[in-house]
């Protein structure tokens, strides 16, 4: 009888031991489906691990040859920023994939610029790259240039639509559009408003709007029934009066238009002259 029992007792544990085993093995497949090599970058969110070049050129990166143009040159390195922010890649690969880019004069600026670096520090960072670039192509004479046409900035002849595209475009290059939004959108209303026609800017002074998207909407709205009022006061201009019809000369062989003609110093009616040629002829014909 006691033989008996330690028999199942045995068998027992050995089933145990056998469903635990094949328990781990199950579980240990699907740590293995989930983490592969246990680098599981798209489910951790480490994004750390290198990337190929070829990768990164897939999606067809702007390429930079150089311009005399500090806004293209700017519209480029955000253009690249944004590229390598998007496909995640790592910071440290920052500069060589965006100086891969660079073409023509560019890639000559940029070796020589290499060259002097590395003499200083053994890597060059996304920053101390930003930092020559904008040296190069974007100083800061220029972008204080582009500060003071900014604060000079009045809508003249534009349409609303184009001098708000000139005043965001100045914007993103003045020092005191930087950082949090919510801290210059006051000032940025201000300097709107101030620039606009003075038709608009009595209209919407009252307002006391401080939203800049909600300032600009007010404005084109303004700016249209302004320019709908404008059109049908034309259009009552022209319509000829009710009577009009009554100021209408007659059209006929017997109409005599009194003009005035020029003899010598005297001015005298058509009507007159010719009465006086009347008179004449029938006198010389007595």
């Amino acid at each position: 009888m006691a033989e008996a029992v330690r028999e199942t007792a045995t068998a027992t544990t050995r089933a145990i031991d056998r469903l635990g085993e094949r328990n781990g093995d199950r579980n240990g497949g699907r740590n293995g489906e989930r983490g592969g090599d246990g680098n599981d970058n798209e489910g951790n969110g480490n994004h750390d691990n290198p990337m190929t070049l070829a990768t990164f050129l897939k999606v067809n990166s702007p390429k930079f040859k150089g311009t005399l143009v500090a806004t293209e040159a700017d519209n480029w390195f955000r253009g690249i920023e944004k590229s390598l922010r998007a496909q995640h890649v790592p910071e440290r690969q920052y500069v060589k994939f965006a100086t891969y880019m660079l073409e023509g004069e560019a890639e000559h600026w940029w070796h020589g610029v290499q060259r002097l670096l590395r003499q200083v520090v053994e890597e060059i960072d996304w920053d101390t790259f930003k930092e020559e670039f904008y040296k190069k192509y974007f100083p800061r004479i220029v972008r204080d240039a582009k500060e003071m046409e900014l604060m000079q900035l009045t809508q003249g002849n534009m349409s609303v639509a184009e001098y708000t595209r000139k005043f965001e475009d100045l914007c993103r290059f003045s020092k005191i559009c930087q950082g949090n939004p919510d801290d210059f959108e006051e000032w940025k209303c201000l300097k709107y408003k101030g620039g606009l026609c003075e038709e608009l800017m009595h209209s919407l002074v009252a307002l006391q709007i401080q939203n800049f998207a909600e300032l600009v909407n007010r404005s084109q709205l303004v700016e249209d029934c302004t320019k709908k009022v404008a059109a049908a006061k034309m259009s009552r201009q022209e319509l000829p009066p009710k009577n009009f019809n009554r100021y209408i000369a007659p059209q006929g062989r017997d109409f005599k238009m009194n003009r005035t003609l020029s003899y010598g110093n005297q001015q005298v009616s058509n009507l007159s002259a010719r009465d006086n040629i009347d008179r004449q002829g029938r006198d010389t014909g007595k």
